[in-house]
């Protein structure tokens, strides 16, 4: 398979969702970007690896076989998405917001979930 390299989440998050495209097969790697606000995607086959995007929103957001690895996403407003075989290997999700998440097949490795709130998650 064929990933798509990138360190802009935001401008390729934008870019396909002013498209209708889901984001597919991507590889974002050492992004720096916080307070990405992003309503109602998909994300699938995409890896993130040293990425930090605190203070971001990402909600009603559909992730399906990703994995996140050394990320920092603290403070992110993930409510309402789903995960679906998704993998957290130490991340730091510190004060995220789960609420009305559902979450199935979905494993953490060694990752901070402090103060995150998962009310009504499934």
């Amino acid at each position: 398979m064929e990933y798509q390299e990138s360190n802009q989440m935001q401008e390729v998050m934008e870019q396909q969702k002013r498209e209708d495209k889901d984001i597919q097969n991507y590889r974002f790697i050492n992004c720096n970007e916080s307070n990405i606000k992003i309503d109602k995607i998909e994300i699938s086959k995409t890896f993130f690896e040293n990425c930090k995007s605190i203070e971001s929103k990402l909600t009603r957001a559909y992730f399906s076989n990703v994995i996140f690895k050394n990320c920092d996403f603290s403070n992110t407003d993930f409510s309402d998405s789903n995960f679906v075989e998704v993998e957290f290997i130490n991340c730091k999700l510190i004060g995220c917001d789960f609420s009305n998440a559902s979450v199935y097949k979905t494993k953490i490795k060694e990752g901070n979930f402090q103060y995150s709130n998962f009310l009504n998650s499934s």
